[in-house]
């Protein structure tokens, strides 16, 4: 089989909600770092795109071929060492690191050696994982992002994971974190956490927040603002549409422009306002203030509460018709080189890292929802972050999407632009 193209890797801030390198975009231009684009309507910011996003799902199909073709399986000198590269992970790095929870995996499993190396932030660790690509040097398993673990399944370097786990452990799995990684009806990765994005809500204000668009215009907040930020992928999946899929994108559907008029409203009778809506560590910021009711951000966030004055409850986003929420981007991926020489000790620490040791009621404090399901029914959840989770969905599971929603992104921002007086904005006239 034909070599990897290396993978290209990207920046990303820590602890964001997923889309990343969408979100250094909106940051950089929030702090000004950007030069200013031209204002655009909201129809024709979609059109351009969908011409940038076409053209990237183009370039993925052209580059790999629609068969998955497994790398062969060689045999390994020493089969009882599991090697484990992993970047910096608000679950696994610290469970990894607590020799309490190192030993007890040990003493269940003697015979397998975890050779587990941290390989830095995620900017510095996708470095390390290129050059090993290309040196064929891969370790066994590893934690990448979403976009990463879809190019390397289209490339043949993944184990699926479907006959490989034990029945019962990939049975266990909840139904969202078997389908976020499912490609031509194979599994290809499990989540590396249960992190979604959720609603978080003053509950002095608001004992019960928002479930539609509807209900969420009809508000009239207490504080300065309804809600800070309000994310446009969600908001588009709650009115049936999509960013893209692998064969094309769905930015000219109709629902498409309803979402973001919507977004529109939410600013023009200043429920909202631009900058909010574009970055959601402003938003954020906002709610802790309380000058907002209300804001979506990651349920990773939810340590961030101690510093607010008022009681917080989670809940799923409010959709066009009902909830909606997504789920995070990090994966655990098995290279295929080496699978079936080390399969049982490769299953074991695919069951340590994804049981209760690590993405247990350590892990739900940290706001992240059991991935399996043995291991949700033995922890108390909150019921905002278990609702929330339920309703969430995944991106495609292809290469392009953490370019395509960078696209999306840049188009964004030039139709909600400000100026960089006091508080001003200049939005384009619909």
């Amino acid at each position: 089989m034909a070599a990897m193209k290396p993978v290209r890797g990207k920046v990303c801030v820590r602890g964001a909600r997923p889309g990343g390198r969408a979100l250094l975009f909106l940051a950089a231009a929030v702090c000004g770092c950007l030069a200013c684009p031209e204002s655009l309507s909201p129809d024709e910011a979609l059109k351009r795109a969908h011409v940038q996003i076409t053209r990237l799902i183009e370039e993925e199909r052209a580059q790999y071929p629609e068969a998955v073709l497994l790398e062969p399986p060689e045999a390994s000198a020493d089969p009882g060492i599991v090697a484990f590269w992993y970047p910096a992970h608000p679950l696994i790095a610290p469970a990894l690191g607590n020799p309490e929870v190192r030993a007890a995996f040990e003493s269940a499993h003697p015979d397998v050696a975890l050779n587990a190396q941290f390989i830095g932030e995620w900017h510095v660790a996708v470095q390390k994982l290129t050059v090993a690509l290309a040196a064929g040097d891969l370790p066994d398993i590893a934690v990448v992002e979403r976009a990463w673990a879809a190019r390397l399944a289209r490339a043949g370097r993944l184990m699926p994971l479907d006959g490989f786990l034990d029945v019962q452990v990939l049975d266990d799995f909840h139904p969202n974190a078997r389908a976020a990684y499912t490609m031509q009806e194979r599994v290809w990765a499990v989540p590396a956490d249960g992190f979604c994005s959720v609603l978080f809500f003053n509950r002095a204000l608001m004992p019960t927040p928002p479930h539609t668009w509807e209900e969420l215009r009809g508000l009239v907040p207490e504080t300065q603002y309804a809600i800070g930020h309000v994310p446009y992928v969600e908001m588009l999946w709650s009115a049936g549409g999509r960013v893209c899929e692998f064969n094309q994108s769905g930015l000219t559907a109709p629902s498409a422009l309803r979402t973001l008029q919507f977004l529109l409203e939410l600013r023009d009778t200043g429920r909202s306002d631009a900058r909010m809506l574009a970055d959601p560590a402003r938003g954020f910021a906002a709610f802790l203030n309380g000058d907002a009711a209300m804001t979506v951000a990651s349920s990773a966030w939810i340590a961030r509460m101690r510093d607010a004055g008022f009681p917080v409850d989670m809940a799923p986003l409010p959709g066009e018709n009902g909830p909606v929420s997504r789920l995070g981007d990090m994966a655990i991926v098995v290279f295929a080189r080496h699978a079936a020489a080390k399969r049982d000790g490769i299953g074991a620490v695919l069951d340590f890292l994804t049981g209760p040791a690590v993405q247990g009621s350590g892990a739900v404090a940290r706001g992240s929802r059991p991935v399996r399901q043995s291991v949700a029914g033995a922890v108390d959840i909150p019921p905002g972050l278990s609702a929330a989770y339920a309703a969430a969905k995944a991106p495609p599971f292809i290469g392009a999407w953490s370019a395509a929603e960078y696209e999306l992104a840049s188009g964004l921002a030039r139709v909600w632009r400000w100026t960089d007086g006091p508080g001003e904005f200049e939005p384009p006239r619909r």
